[in-house]
């Protein structure tokens, strides 16, 4: 008989676990994970990969300059993302191609993002030093729900 799932996560934390190969008893990460609602596991994750992913730049800034840095550092944190997306935030495989998906969503977020830090500064003459703030703003709940469409329980 397999070992049983601690009794404090959800029955489809188990079932995704099963279904993704990682067996029914969780990491201690994702059973302290599973306890939070799913877009406080977003932003934690997010927070989480945006800081492995600056530490990574910074660690590439010196030998290979600051475009192939940022560039690497940008990919890694691609992939990054897809990986604590599909096993800590949703906990499900999600659609056909997800990885792309998030990555076409990782772009698109650069693009809006850029954008509304243009509209911030230069068409609203706010202070560009709260432009970034303007862009999360907007960027963070437009990826989650595009995300959330992506990692959809019982989509393959």
């Amino acid at each position: 008989m397999p070992p049983r799932a601690p009794s404090h996560l959800p029955p489809s934390a188990t079932a995704a676990a099963a279904r993704n190969g990682a067996g029914p008893v969780p990491t201690r990460l994702q059973a302290w994970l599973a306890r939070l609602p799913r877009s406080v596991r977003f932003v934690l994750t997010g927070g989480l990969n945006t800081g492995l992913t600056y530490g990574l730049y910074l660690v590439l800034l010196a030998p290979l300059g600051y475009r192939w840095a940022y560039g690497l550092a940008f990919v890694a944190g691609i992939a990054l993302s897809y990986a604590m997306l599909r096993w800590l935030v949703f906990r499900a495989p999600g659609r056909r191609h997800a990885w792309a998906l998030v990555a076409a969503t990782q772009l698109g977020q650069f693009v809006v993002g850029l954008a509304v830090v243009e509209l911030w500064v230069a068409v609203l003459g706010w202070p560009s030093s709260l432009a970034a703030l303007a862009s999360v703003a907007v960027c963070v709940p437009l990826t989650y729900a595009v995300h959330r469409w992506v990692f959809r329980a019982g989509v393959a």
